[in-house]
Formats: structure tokens, sequence, C-alpha cells
């Protein structure tokens, strides 16, 4: 997914031509680009943090 979206920014650069005008026009593009990592490890942190505390519950019983 993140492939595809870096590849349409890719293909809307070519398209529009001009660095600025692009930024202007399709600034939240690129910044949902640049978070979908970043919140892809606090995702899969809240994850592992709720697999350890079942385990971690289940072992006390």
């Amino acid at each position: 997914m993140i492939f595809a979206l870096s590849s349409a920014d890719i293909l809307l650069y070519k398209k529009v031509g001009n660095p600025g005008l692009l930024l202007r026009t399709h600034w939240i593009d690129f910044i949902m680009l640049a978070l979908v990592p970043f919140l892809f490890i606090f995702k899969v942190t809240k994850i592992s943090l709720k697999v350890y505390k079942v385990a971690k519950t289940g072992k006390s019983w």
C-alpha cells in the first residue's frame, strides 16, 4: 500500500512538473505518506504489549 501511494505521488510529480506547485496542491498526501510507517510502529507496539499482558496474566493463574 505504501509503495502504491509513493508511486502515485511520483506520477503526480511527472504530471505537474513543478515541485513547488506539487507541494502546495498535494501536501496532505506527502504528510500521510510520511506518517504511515511512523504510526505502524505504534500499532505493532500496542499489539505486542497486549499479547505480553495476556501471557503474563495467564502464567499467574
